[in-house]
């Protein structure tokens, strides 16, 4: 209840002062159950985007710095965030991916770990994702939201097609597979930019 009411008030917020629009890149609908959706993040209202574009609720990766923020750390959690420390691997972070994606439920992360700001070189992408989705049996969601959006000027959140890891038998095998997929999945947000135009 809480989180529709908040979403709603998101929802008519993106599309008068953005413009907000969805995009679906390949006209694929959106997996139901376990996801884990993935987009870069230049923006502190990233989180803001996805949340509307998507049908259903997506609980969120945060710093855990913003948890320690009075009201609006509260509201993080009602929204069904929940925090992880970024300086170190925070296993409890880990854990409570693992247990969303168990619920058949989504969620979404930036995976260079931070914003980063115009005129910054681009950051790759951790390997930690790949290694949720391929231990939990999780697809990848890319989606590609217009980069550093501006007041009053047109942003799209563009939804690409899901990203299935293949299975292997040895950890070599495993750790290579991690990387190559942060890889593609980072050239698969970059190649949905085009829809953005």
């Amino acid at each position: 209840m809480f989180y529709k009411l908040i979403l709603n008030i998101f929802k008519l917020m993106v599309r008068i002062l953005f413009g907000f629009e969805v995009v679906h890149a390949h006209k694929s609908p959106i997996p139901e159950g376990k996801l884990i959706v993935c987009s870069m993040h230049t923006s502190n209202l990233d989180p803001i985007f996805l949340a509307v574009a998507f049908p259903h609720q997506l609980h969120f990766m945060a710093k855990v710095e913003l948890f320690q923020i009075p009201v609006f750390g509260y509201l993080l959690k009602k929204l069904g965030a929940f925090p992880v420390n970024r300086g170190s691997n925070d296993i409890g972070a880990v854990k409570t991916a693992f247990k969303i994606l168990k619920e058949n439920k989504a969620f979404a992360i930036f995976p260079e770990g931070t914003r980063y700001k115009e005129g910054e070189e681009k950051k790759g992408f951790k390997d930690g994702i790949s290694m949720i989705a391929y231990k939990s049996d999780s697809q990848i969601l890319p989606v590609y939201i217009t980069k550093y959006p501006k007041l009053f000027q047109k942003v799209k959140a563009v939804i690409g097609d899901p990203v299935f890891i293949p299975r292997g038998n040895n950890n070599s095998f495993e750790a290579a597979l991690y990387s190559e997929t942060s890889r593609i999945i980072m050239e698969k947000i970059e190649e949905l930019s085009e829809y953005a135009k």
